[in-house]
């Protein structure tokens, strides 16, 4: 993939309408969301459904909406540590927090179970792909091919900002001019396309429809 430079402005109403498509879409009408830090990460949120999560103050974790949004639910309890990524597949749901490793659900979040063999502490991103998981840590993307039983590194050593599963593809953004990487078979091996991209340093990744978008500091890229 090559990866051209998007204009840098500030977007209006109409082109905020434009991106929202890219947001992915559901068909259950569940909308996840995470709180804990200053920051939020919301998921499976229709267009027409889009609202904002705050933080709730001295309360951490993982919290539901079967209504689009008119009332939450939150699917955890006891946690103390900042969630910072979040990843559901069907009932499975892996949540990620700054040091507390990975917690899993396989039933759609009534019980929690802690999956940490081998694993870094700090979890930045996660995603599914199939029976595999991946977590994207500082130390680089750490894969699990057994359910989270076990964890083991794979050939990404730069700490990771983002990870994005589309299709039988997973994409992650890199810290420290790590750039973009993609993996075709679960995470087992990974090449580089960071090809027109000026900024090798990305923070978050966006897939629609043929497109891949990359946001650094003060720019969006997008494949060509």
């Amino acid at each position: 993939r090559n990866l051209q430079k998007l204009p840098n402005q500030t977007p209006t109403l109409a082109d905020l309408d434009e991106m929202l498509p890219m947001l992915p879409t559901t068909t259950n009408n569940i909308i996840y969301g995470y709180v804990g830090n200053p920051f939020i990460i919301t998921l499976n949120i229709p267009k027409a459904q889009l609202i904002t999560i705050y933080k709730i103050v001295g309360t951490f974790g993982i919290y539901k909406s079967s209504n689009n949004g008119l009332s939450w639910t939150q699917l955890n309890s006891g946690w103390s540590n900042t969630i910072t990524a979040i990843a559901i597949s069907g009932d499975t749901i892996l949540a990620g927090a700054r040091s507390g490793g990975v917690e899993m659900s396989i039933d759609g979040g009534v019980t929690w179970h802690t999956i940490n063999t081998g694993l870094p502490s700090q979890i930045n991103a996660l995603t599914i792909i199939g029976s595999t998981f991946l977590a994207g840590t500082i130390y680089g993307i750490y894969v699990s091919t057994d359910g989270g039983n076990s964890w083991a590194i794979s050939s990404v050593s730069y700490p990771i900002n983002a990870l994005m599963c589309v299709g039988n593809d997973v994409f992650a953004a890199c810290d420290n001019n790590g750039g973009v990487y993609q993996s075709s078979n679960g995470g087992i091996s990974w090449i580089t396309i960071n090809s027109g991209l000026t900024n090798l340093t990305v923070y978050s990744l966006c897939v629609n429809g043929s497109y891949l978008f990359a946001g650094t500091t003060g720019y969006v890229f997008s494949s060509i």
